[in-house]
């Protein structure tokens, strides 16, 4: 590869390295408990959402989970949560004694969960309204009719979740492979790639947990910060995040043609490459 093609490689990522700078938009201070916690959509962030606001004060840990909702903590409001967005005056604070915590995700176990979840849930019981205004809508306007064999649009497509579920228009995985595809380096924190929306050079994570083993390392985590047990299968529950897809990802995946499986693997080589190790 010459190095005009190299350099230009980078350049989604450098755009995202600028982005996350200007926004930092995943991570968190608790400045009482020296705690900094990077909280990446479809890694558990709800989980480690509520960890964080126990450690912060803001729960006691005694609450049954079951009987909360996920909008009592988005969104972040630093009086009532004790906890605050990291900005660019947070990068001049000496980070030495504190310990920052994130979870990773093998990238594209994570794709086809932001997609079961967000994209293709179709169900008439768990709204996902945000993101069929915001991209379901679009997916299929696009590309439905590169995929004869679905369902057509007929007249004017719906703005409403529900009615494109009924006439049977909620996109296939392939159609939204297709939308992450184009968008790229554009699209939504759930599927974009994890390792730009962490600042891995700046800052000192100390607990890095991997999704795949979750209720183990989130057991350790709490035993290393000094808390009380939670029950985790009920914390889960917050946000209605399962899926009851019976399809699985491997099953999602090989729905793909060639030519977008090997552009999707381009598109998370910064995430497989700096996890080489792990997955």
């Amino acid at each position: 590869m010459g190095k005009f093609e190299e350099m230009s490689s980078l350049v989604p990522y450098i755009f995202y390295s600028i982005l996350y700078r200007l926004c930092c938009i995943k991570t968190w201070l608790d400045k009482n408990n020296k705690l900094g916690w990077t909280l990446l959509p479809k890694c558990a962030s709800t989980s480690m959402r509520v960890i964080q606001l126990v450690r912060s004060g803001y729960y006691t840990g005694r609450e049954n989970f079951r009987n909360h909702k996920a909008k009592e903590m988005w969104p972040v409001i630093p009086l009532k949560h004790h906890v605050h967005k990291i900005d660019q005056s947070d990068f001049s604070t000496d980070f030495s004694d504190y310990k920052f915590i994130t979870v990773i995700r093998h990238p594209l176990k994570r794709l086809v969960s932001a997609y079961s979840d967000k994209i293709g849930r179709g169900s008439l019981r768990v709204s996902r309204q945000y993101f069929w205004q915001n991209h379901g809508r679009e997916i299929i306007s696009r590309y439905r009719k590169n995929y004869p064999n679905l369902t057509q649009v007929h007249g004017i497509l719906s703005k409403h979740e529900r009615n494109a579920i009924r006439d049977g228009l909620i996109p296939t995985f392939p159609e939204f492979i297709d939308y992450v595809i184009a968008e790229f380096p554009r699209g939504d924190a759930h599927w974009l790639p994890q390792i730009p929306l962490n600042d891995f050079c700046n800052l000192p994570y100390q607990y890095v947990l991997k999704m795949e083993n979750l209720t183990e390392e989130l057991n350790y985590l709490l035993n290393e910060l000094e808390l009380p047990k939670l029950d985790l299968s009920a914390i889960g529950s917050i946000g209605r995040h399962e899926t009851s897809s019976k399809v699985s990802h491997s099953e999602l995946l090989a729905q793909l043609n060639e030519t977008q499986f090997n552009e999707i693997l381009k598109l998370y080589k910064i995430d497989f490459d700096t996890f080489t190790d792990i997955y």
